[in-house]
C-alpha cells in the first residue's frame, strides 16, 4: 500500500512539473528620470521610474523592485570593501527595497536626495530576489538584460557659487560707473586748461 502511495505521489509530482508553465523573463528598463544633474544637498527633481515588461513588451505589475546606487562594490570572496557613507554620495528618502511595479509595470523609487560631494553615480534597478511567482507565473529576470544595471545616471554638482545680493550688484555697477564718468571728466578738464 505504501508503496503505491510513493509511486502515485512521485507520477503525479512529475506530471505536475511537466504542465508547470516555464519562467515568464522580464526586462527593466529606465522610464523616467533616467540621466538627472542636481546640486549637493539637494533632491533630484524626478523620482527614478523602471518598466517592467515581459520580452514581447506587455507590462508586468506585482514586481518587488530595489534601487541602489552604485557607490560600493561587493567581491565574490566574502570580503567587502568599507562602503562610503551614503551621505557623500545621496541617499534615498524611503526604502528603496519597498517598491512594486504598477499596472502599467512602472515602479518609482522614493525621491532621491544628493550628497555631500560631486560627482556622477549610476543608480541601478533590479528585481528583488531574481524570480517572483504573481498568481501562479514566475517571473524571472534571470538571465538578465543588458539594461538591468546602471539604468540611471546622477551628476551632483559642487554648491551654487554664493551670489552676491541684487542691491550689492546695483551699488556695484554704480560705483564703477561713477568712476568712469569722473574719468571722463576729468580727462576732459585736462584738454581745455
Amino acid at each position: 500500500m505504501t508503496r503505491i502511495f510513493l509511486t502515485t505521489s512521485l507520477l503525479l509530482a512529475l506530471a505536475a512539473s511537466a504542465y508547470a508553465a516555464p519562467a515568464v523573463h522580464i526586462n527593466i528598463q529606465a522610464a523616467e528620470g533616467a540621466k538627472q544633474t542636481v546640486r549637493i544637498n539637494q533632491p533630484l527633481p524626478q523620482h527614478f521610474v523602471a518598466r517592467i515588461t515581459r520580452d514581447d513588451g506587455r507590462p508586468v505589475s506585482g514586481i518587488r523592485v530595489a534601487f541602489a546606487v552604485n557607490a560600493c562594490m561587493t567581491f565574490a570572496g566574502g570580503s567587502a570593501p568599507a562602503c562610503p557613507d551614503a551621505s557623500l554620495y545621496g541617499r534615498f528618502d524611503g526604502d528603496p527595497n519597498a517598491v512594486v511595479s504598477d499596472a502599467q509595470g512602472n515602479a518609482e523609487s522614493p525621491r532621491f536626495i544628493a550628497g555631500k560631494i560631486g560627482g556622477t553615480y549610476t543608480v541601478f534597478a533590479s528585481q528583488i530576489g531574481f524570480a517572483q511567482e504573481i498568481d501562479g507565473q514566475t517571473f524571472s529576470s534571470l538571465p538578465p538584460s543588458s539594461t538591468a544595471s546602471n539604468l540611471f545616471s546622477i551628476t551632483q554638482l559642487g554648491a551654487a557659487p554664493d551670489s552676491v545680493p541684487a542691491l550689492n550688484q546695483w551699488a556695484l555697477l554704480l560705483l564703477l560707473g561713477g568712476i568712469g564718468v569722473a574719468g571722463l571728466v576729468h580727462g576732459r578738464a585736462r584738454k581745455v586748461g
